[in-house]
């Protein structure tokens, strides 16, 4: 019984050829801006010009920039399947995005431009040593294949579930747009790409609430089901960090992803720094910070809207899907299958997410390897024309190198807790050492370094400790209250007993970008204090944030003045 079932929901949701018509015009379309600028607006002859844009981008198309790249099919599938299985106290999430704008703009970024540089991990190297800045370039690099490739492998699950296209297919499709158009127009390119981008996700996700509320009931009705399985809940204000989302979790462990994510990394701050001045780019995260809001609203509630059409059947339980990241397809194609070009224009919402994290993610990488590991680690220093072939180089590489993760990614569970996992880690050590860097002018680059590997290696225990308990069955989260009511054999799963877990590993995954920060900072401090504090006096100011600037130079010139006062009484 369980097979029929699948073959009948698989026979009843098909794409016509409207819906490929819609979806290809959406992929020519990325494709075409990318010719665009490769070979007509201004072919991005150097690498200055491919990288940065010759800092000349309004902060309107940078505002829907940051929205997509940080939206990603990740927040359109994880999202809806979170609210659906576990309820909403992970909505607070959205408070996490109005704290991120101010910290951003005021702690770290006035810094970064104040330098003028293309890779943030430059910084590192004035700071501290070469050493330091190759270290965390290389983390860079592993932790954005990583994400790249869970980014893509949630697009191509959802083109499976409604066109019964092979995953491995899908996301080949997916490296090779994105490859065309960002190694040909660079960051300009990905920067207009996402605009338009933006505008799919939003009429797909528009189109979803729409055909929903005419099928599904209206606000109150779809509240009141929400309600009654238990799935509101905002103020769980436990404290046990082992609580998946509570009040705290949420609040704490997102704003330090969000911040990581914004300060730390250089697909963000690289498109932040094509921004003219300060003021653009405050405006562009302003405006990236409310298209967020708006997005994952709407992403919250069809996660209801869906529990609201599904909850007398579970598709997981009757085996319609393998995977709670195809609810959201397979809701689309069963309110919105018999409308001619619906389907494609979900679809072609979904792989736009992905395309615009994907392409700004090339970009970065082949910013960061060309200035940090090829210039920095091994000094070759090509000249402007040829630096901009092989950043393009760089972003097909990448693009190849995301692919072959692929076959890896597809066996780590739900694309929502992978991908912050992954990002919050790596993004946290990050953040933490551009704080040492930052704000504590006493680290030295044995603090920053030995911080950074402890940090990260802490978090990255934890989450693989959990990830391994959960493949083998032992570590996983019940879900909310789901329909069973179903016209073929439904097997409800054994709940693990997570006494059998050890609790570091029962951590919320949410709080490995918090812990991996704190720790970096604790042993960069202690570590520093060991081998001997570094000496204010011998930085350059500029490194510092403008918070504290004034202040060490106040400091070093009491030091001058002591300085030359002892040189005097030397004297006489």
């Amino acid at each position: 019984m369980d097979e029929e079932c699948s073959a009948n929901s698989l026979e009843r949701h098909k794409f016509g050829w409207e819906d490929y018509l819609v979806f290809a015009a959406v992929l020519a379309v990325s494709m075409g801006i990318g010719v665009f600028y490769g070979c007509f607006k201004g072919k991005q002859k150097t690498a200055s010009e491919f990288l940065m844009g010759n800092r000349q981008m309004n902060f309107w198309t940078l505002g829907a920039s940051l929205t997509v790249g940080f939206t990603s099919a990740i927040a359109l599938l994880g999202n809806t399947a979170e609210m659906y299985n576990f309820g909403t106290q992970y909505s607070l999430t959205l408070i996490s995005f109005l704290i991120m704008v101010p910290v951003t703009s005021f702690l770290y970024l006035p810094t970064f431009r104040g330098l003028g540089i293309t890779s943030i991990y430059e910084y590192f190297d004035r700071r501290f040593c070469n050493k330091t800045r190759l270290l965390m370039s290389s983390l860079f690099v592993v932790q954005s294949l990583l994400y790249l490739s869970v980014v893509v492998y949630a697009p191509a699950l959802a083109l499976r579930q409604v066109t019964g296209f092979n995953v491995i297919a899908a996301a080949a499709l997916i490296f090779t747009v994105c490859v065309i158009y960002s190694s040909l127009g660079g960051i300009k390119a990905v920067v207009w790409s996402d605009t338009f981008q933006f505008t799919i996700i939003v009429a797909a996700l528009l189109m979803v609430v729409i055909r929903g509320a005419m099928l599904d009931g209206g606000p109150a009705e779809i509240w009141q089901d929400a309600y009654e399985s238990g799935r509101i809940e905002f103020l769980n204000v436990n404290p046990d960090p082992r609580i998946r989302h509570s009040f705290w979790t949420v609040i704490v462990g997102s704003t330090f992803y969000w911040l990581a994510m914004n300060c730390a990394t250089q697909s963000s701050v690289q498109r932040l720094m094509t921004a003219p001045s300060n003021k653009h780019a405050t405006w562009a995260l302003c405006l990236s910070s409310l298209g967020m809001i708006v997005i994952y609203s709407i992403t919250f509630y069809v996660g209801l809207v869906m529990y609201n059409h599904f909850q007398h059947c579970d598709p997981l339980l009757s085996k319609q899907v393998e995977a709670t990241d195809q609810l959201l397809p397979l809701y689309v194609m069963e309110v919105a299958g018999s409308l001619p070009g619906l389907p494609g224009l979900f679809v072609a919402g979904v792989f736009s997410a992905a395309l615009s994290t994907v392409a700004s993610g090339l970009n970065a990488l082949a910013a960061s390897t060309l200035r940090d590991i090829l210039a920095g680690g091994f000094n070759y220093k090509p000249t402007d024309a040829k630096g901009a072939l092989i950043s393009k180089g760089l972003s097909a590489l990448y693009g190849l190198l995301g692919f072959a993760l692929i076959f890896l990614v597809m066996q780590l569970g739900g694309v929502l807790q992978v991908a912050i996992s992954l990002n919050g880690m790596l993004a946290g050590a990050a953040l933490g050492t551009f704080t040492l860097g930052m704000y504590i002018p006493w680290c030295n680059r044995t603090g920053a370094i030995v911080g950074t590997i402890v940090g990260l290696a802490t978090s990255l225990w934890l989450c693989i400790g959990a990830q391994v308990a959960a493949l083998s069955g032992r570590l996983v989260q019940e879900r909310k209250i789901v329909g069973t009511d179903c016209n073929c054999t439904v097997i409800l799963p054994e709940i693990p007993n997570p006494d059998e877990v050890f609790d570091g590993y029962r951590i919320s995954y949410l709080y490995y970008s918090p812990i991996a920060f704190l720790v970096t900072i604790v042993i960069g401090v202690i570590v520093s204090g060991i081998t001997g504090f570094q000496k204010p006096e011998s930085l350059d100011p500029e490194l510092l944030s403008s918070l504290i600037r004034g202040r060490v130079k106040r400091h070093i010139k009491e030091i001058q003045l002591e300085t030359c006062t002892e040189i005097d009484d030397q004297k006489y």
